[in-house]
């Protein structure tokens, strides 16, 4: 879960990466930032079938598409590398 202080960290971020006016596939522009970061586990296969992996999950920021619902996933680590 994000914390109210990230939030402008993240905003820079995606101000610095994200050029021009990022839009959804449906052509709208206008994103909301989820409040909350999220995490999803990975997978491993083994002999006796898929197998959730934690420790090869990622956690990523969500971003919304105001109009359409679409969802952009920003890998978490990329933010804090950059």
């Amino acid at each position: 879960m994000t914390d109210p202080q990230q939030n402008p960290i993240l905003e820079r971020w995606l101000d610095e990466h994200w050029y021009g006016r990022a839009t959804c596939p449906a052509g709208h522009g206008e994103w909301r930032l989820s409040p909350t970061m999220s995490f999803m586990p990975g997978f491993a296969v083994t002999e006796s079938g898929p197998k959730i992996v934690h420790e090869n999950g990622f956690t990523f920021v969500v971003l919304t598409c105001t109009d359409c619902g679409y969802v952009a996933l920003i890998d978490s680590q990329s933010i804090s590398a950059g």
